[in-house]
Formats: structure tokens, C-alpha cells, sequence
């Protein structure tokens, strides 16, 4: 067997990030191919595709969000990230005992104890209606039915909890003014289609594929998961 450089090690990562040279891929097959896009800000993906895809452009990127063909929400690590809408529907389930953990950190749960988890998230989902609705308007409402507690913290514990994405606005290029107003909706009434998770291999065999070559430390810290290979 041969052992790698570090430089070979590399190349064959940006090689498989379209980072060695710009692809013919369109954004759509580029988002999959590197499984989801971090979207904490809204205009890093669109500098992250400008970067890979030859003549991409701010609307194409713009449309496939209107179009429901990739979706904004809470995915791998906790943090927003942006992913075709049935990489989506197949990675948040599996990636949801991540989003819980950070649900059950002390900033949640001081503000949420007492309450029942499944009660919080069922009321919340209630409250939604399946219609995209301001995260402002979801805290007052949440307030409303638990006075005392910060209405804010508890609907980003739901969102947290439930597979909600954001409106198409949030992710657009040079939406930072409208982070404050925030809209959430079901992930399954906004695409039509119900979860549909993956297994832990498939999730590891889509990083390697991104990412790779790398082991299993690399893929706890891209993903969040624990013993990635533990779940299903």
C-alpha cells in the first residue's frame, strides 16, 4: 500500500470540493455533490458557488430556493447550511439527535423546564399551521401559551426539535436586514413530501465522497454525530 503526502491528501480533497479547477456542474448537482453548503451567512453560498461553477450566477442559485429545490435550515453541527430539498428530507432525521443536543444545552432548558418536549413541539407545529410564519410571530404566540418564559428561546428550541426551513428570502444574497425577521414553516408542507432518512453509511459514503480521504474523528466534526457509525 502507498502511503499518501500530505499534499496528495490535498489535492484529492479539493479536487472533490471543485476547488482545483471551476466545474460544469450546475448548482444544483454542485450542492449534492458537496452534500450541503454552510449558510450561516446567507451570501457564503453563493460565494462558495461562484467559486466551483463556471458562469454561475446570483439567480440561479436565487430560483432553486423559490423554486423549493433547496431548502435553509438547521442541519449538520447545529448551524444553517443549505441542501437539496431530498437531501434534506433523507439527512435532518438522521441528523436530528445533533439538533437535540444543542436543544438540551442550558440555554434551552433553563427557559424550558418544566415543560414537556413533545407538548413544546407539537404546540409549536400548532401554531405554524403549515403556513411561513415570522419567528417573531411564533415567539409571541409560544408566549402567549407559556407566560413566563421567553417566547424567542422556546420557538428556536422548536425549530430546533422539528424540521422547519426558512423562507426563500432568508437565504437570498444580501439578506442579512431580514435576519431578525425570520420566517419557519414544516419542512414537509413546504416540499410536498414526507421524511425519508438515510442511514448512518450513507451519510458517511456521501462525505467521503466530498471530503475524503479522512476518518472517522473528521466526520464527527463535520456532521456533529457522535459514533457516527452507531446510528441508523
Amino acid at each position: 500500500m502507498t502511503a499518501l503526502s500530505n499534499r496528495a491528501l490535498n489535492r484529492a480533497l479539493l479536487g472533490r470540493q471543485f476547488l482545483l479547477a471551476r466545474t460544469d456542474h450546475t448548482p444544483l448537482e454542485a450542492i449534492g455533490r458537496l452534500v450541503a453548503l454552510q449558510a450561516q451567512e446567507p451570501n457564503w453560498p453563493y460565494v462558495g458557488l461562484w467559486s466551483r461553477i463556471h458562469g454561475f450566477t446570483h439567480s440561479q442559485l436565487t430560483t432553486l430556493l423559490q423554486d423549493r429545490k433547496v431548502v435553509r435550515s438547521g442541519l449538520l453541527r447545529s448551524t444553517q447550511h443549505l441542501a437539496a430539498a431530498d437531501d434534506f428530507r433523507r439527512l435532518r432525521p438522521l441528523l436530528q439527535p445533533v439538533l437535540d443536543r444543542t436543544a438540551r444545552s442550558a440555554y434551552f432548558a433553563r427557559n424550558s423546564a418544566g415543560l414537556d418536549t413533545a407538548s413544546l413541539v407539537a404546540t409549536g407545529l400548532e401554531l405554524l399551521a403549515g403556513a411561513m410564519t415570522p419567528r417573531k410571530e411564533l415567539a409571541r404566540r409560544l408566549a402567549e401559551r407559556h407566560p413566563g418564559r421567553d417566547g424567542r428561546i422556546l420557538a428556536g428550541e422548536v425549530e430546533l426539535r422539528a424540521p422547519l426551513v426558512h423562507s426563500p428570502a432568508t437565504g437570498t444574497w444580501g439578506s442579512w436586514g431580514t435576519r431578525s425577521a425570520v420566517s419557519v414553516t414544516p419542512a414537509e408542507t413546504w416540499l410536498g413530501r414526507p421524511m425519508a432518512p438515510v442511514t448512518a453509511k450513507d451519510l458517511i459514503r456521501r462525505y467521503l465522497a466530498a471530503f475524503g480521504p479522512a476518518g472517522t474523528m473528521d466526520v464527527q466534526a463535520w456532521s456533529g454525530l457522535t459514533r457516527p457509525g452507531s446510528h441508523r
